[in-house]
């Protein structure tokens, strides 16, 4: 995927369907309050669209090895919170939150959200929230 962003940069919509064309790909006609689903690595995109609303929820599996930690900091972190951080100036975060409270400061009596809410304060998932 990296190799094809190189080389075929952004475009406005007309460029985009002229390079398009001809590749193997699905139209998803949709109504507003559908829900649309993608894998990772699966491309999408949106062409003679309208203003929307969006919610993104993202599962990973919490990595086990340094490798996995190193995937998940790079696509994960590096990539999704830098975005939020740093292309998104204008975003409200306090009226918006990517994450909720109970995340961030989960009741000291629910032992297994304590623990996933310091496991994911360790893998520095809630670095955007504290930056903001």
């Amino acid at each position: 995927m990296a190799a094809w962003d190189r080389r075929n940069k952004a475009m406005d919509s007309e460029g985009l369907r002229r390079l398009v064309d001809g590749l193997p790909l699905y139209v998803a006609e949709t109504r507003p309050g559908d829900v649309i689903a993608f894998d990772w690595h699966t491309r999408h995109t949106s062409i003679r669209g309208r203003d929307r609303r969006q919610w993104t929820v993202s599962y990973v599996r919490d990595p086990a090895t340094d490798e996995e930690t190193a995937a998940f900091t790079e696509v994960v972190i590096d990539g999704n919170l830098a975005y939020l951080l740093d292309d998104l100036d204008d975003y409200d975060h306090a009226a918006y939150p990517p994450y909720d409270a109970h995340w961030l400061t989960p009741d000291q009596a629910d032992a297994e959200r304590v623990a996933l809410s310091d496991r994911m304060r360790d893998l520095g998932m809630f670095r955007v929230v504290e930056q903001a």
